[in-house]
C-alpha cells in the first residue's frame, strides 16, 4: 500500500490512519473540544479519531462504537455494535443528553451503483444524527459527520440546519482532492 504525505505522517506520530487530520483539522477551526468531557465515536474502526481525542484530551470519556473490531486503545471504552443499537450499551446510554461531541467517520460499503450509493449514505447518515442529537448535551453539543458530496448532500444538510444553531462544511486539508468525502459540522450553542 503506497501510504502519502499524511499517511507517512499518521504511521510515524503513531496514529492509525491519516484520516485522524481531517478530524483535527476540524477540531481546530471549530474549537469543538473545548470543555469537553464525554466523546462518542460512531464508526470508530480502526480507531484512529478516538486514539487522536484521547491524545488530545487525556481526562476526556471516549466512547467508540463499530460494528468491526478494533486493536484496544488506552482509555477508550470500545462496543462492538451497530449505530443502530446504541442504546443496548449501558454504558453510553446513561449519558444520554451529556455527550458534548459526537464524531462519525461511518460509510456504507460501497456497490459502484451511484443511486444505491447515495441512497445508503444517506440512511446511515441519517441513523447517525438521529443518535447524535438523541447523546449531546443540548448546551454546546457538538457533531463531526463524514459524508460524501452527492444528490443527497443538500437533504442531509437541510436537516442539520433544523437542528442545530451553527452549521458548517469541510474539506480538509487531508482529504484527497479526487475524493468525494466532506464533513458537516452542527453544533447546539446552548
Amino acid at each position: 500500500m503506497h501510504l502519502d504525505n499524511w499517511g507517512l505522517k499518521a504511521k510515524k506520530l503513531g496514529f492509525r490512519s491519516r484520516a485522524v487530520f481531517k478530524l483535527e483539522e476540524i477540531l481546530e477551526k471549530t474549537n469543538a473540544l473545548k470543555g469537553c468531557k464525554n466523546v462518542l465515536d460512531i464508526g470508530a474502526a480502526p480507531g484512529g479519531w478516538s486514539q487522536l481525542i484521547k491524545y488530545k484530551l487525556k481526562t476526556a470519556n471516549v466512547f467508540a462504537i463499530d460494528i468491526l473490531d478494533i486493536e484496544p486503545i488506552k482509555g477508550v471504552n470500545f462496543f462492538q455494535k451497530k449505530v443502530e443499537d446504541i442504546d443496548l450499551v449501558k454504558d453510553i446510554f446513561l449519558l444520554k443528553g451529556k455527550i458534548n461531541l459526537v464524531i462519525s467517520d461511518l460509510a456504507p460499503n460501497l456497490t459502484g451503483i451511484s443511486v444505491i450509493d447515495e441512497a445508503n449514505i444517506y440512511e446511515l447518515n441519517d441513523i447517525t444524527l438521529d443518535v447524535a442529537v438523541e447523546y449531546l448535551s443540548k448546551s454546546k453539543g457538538v457533531f463531526i459527520i463524514k459524508t460524501f458530496q452527492n444528490s443527497m448532500l443538500k437533504k442531509l444538510r437541510t436537516k442539520m440546519i433544523s437542528i442545530f444553531d451553527d452549521v458548517q462544511t469541510f474539506k480538509p486539508a487531508a482529504s484527497k482532492k479526487q475524493s468525494a468525502e466532506i464533513y458537516l459540522y452542527g453544533a447546539f450553542k446552548g
